[in-house]
């Protein structure tokens, strides 16, 4: 699913992060500074996916936002319509 959402991004010329290779790459540089490492998994998917064994898998889409998490949270329409476009054709891949 990840490898499907990531083509789809750059068919429709979306930048996009992955969050687990961003933890992976930044940890070693946490750690030289005396912090904790982050761990993977921290997000509601990764403790759902955590509590069911592994049993269940999946990947989260996020659009990008202002004032994140607050009651002013928003998105830009144009941030929507790219979220949308990489939904499409990451669909039309698996041939749904």
């Amino acid at each position: 699913m990840v490898d499907e959402l990531v083509a789809a991004c750059g068919e429709v010329g979306t930048p996009f992060g992955l969050e687990d290779e961003y933890i992976e790459r930044t940890n070693p540089q946490r750690t030289a500074m005396g912090k904790a490492p982050r761990s993977l998994g921290v997000t509601e998917l990764g403790r759902l996916v955590a509590a069911a064994g592994g049993r269940v898998t999946g990947t989260t889409l996020q659009v990008p936002t202002t004032d994140y998490h607050t009651a002013d949270e928003s998105a830009s329409l144009r941030a929507v319509a790219r979220f949308l476009d990489v939904l499409v054709v990451a669909t039309r891949s698996r041939g749904a």
